[in-house]
């Protein structure tokens, strides 16, 4: 095989690989995974041999086609395999950009940016009612990462044995902290099923 062959043979998969995330949208859209009673992320993690990495451009192209077929944020995260903060930012227009957004790319990055804005309000008039789900997001997308690279590391890296037991320490207290949550959330279902279980049967006497 000459070079020229060999390039255009790399070229041509390349533009295949790269697009495998509208054959995994396609998917969602007939409902493959719910049919194998999978997610989407489960069923391209499990099934399909895991996502294809893009760069940021591709990504962000990516985002505003899946964005006008009226995919939400979570769904096009599902697809592209990344956080659906990441796609809310992939949605605000880039600094210095030469191309011009058009019409339906301004009114989709309008409505992210509303939804943005009144998340962070009632983030800060009401922070006790988001600490969990952010921390409960940050650590699955902490721990689906994590998943996601743990396979390619080598039993020697470049961390030092300090690093990694700060690390240690770290994860000891968020072991901890999900322990606790559970426990608090545990008590809280009991007590919501004990008060709805109560309600009835005040309806119920006579």
């Amino acid at each position: 095989m000459t070079p020229a062959d060999a390039e255009e043979y790399t070229q041509a998969l390349g533009q295949v690989v790269a697009g495998s995330w509208r054959q995994i949208a396609l998917g969602q859209r007939l409902g493959v995974p719910q049919a194998l009673n999978l997610t989407v992320k489960d069923w391209v993690t499990q099934r399909l041999g895991g996502y294809v990495r893009v760069s940021v451009e591709e990504r962000k192209a990516a985002v505003l086609e899946l964005r006008h077929n009226d995919l939400t944020l979570r769904d096009i995260g599902a697809v592209l395999g990344v956080d659906p903060m990441t796609v809310l930012h992939d949605l605000r227009p880039v600094e210095n950009s030469t191309r011009t957004p058009t019409p339906q790319q301004v009114a989709d990055l309008e409505e992210a940016q509303a939804r943005s804005r009144e998340i962070d309000r009632l983030r800060l008039a009401q922070p006790e009612q988001f600490a969990g789900d952010e921390i409960r997001s940050v650590l699955t997308f902490a721990f689906d990462e994590f998943d996601k690279w743990v396979r390619h590391a080598q039993p020697i890296g470049k961390t030092t044995p300090k690093e990694w037991a700060v690390l240690n320490e770290r994860c000891v207290a968020v072991t901890a902290f999900i322990r606790r949550m559970c426990e608090a959330t545990r008590i809280d279902s009991h007590r919501t099923d004990a008060g709805e279980a109560a309600q009835r049967g005040h309806q119920a006497a006579p």
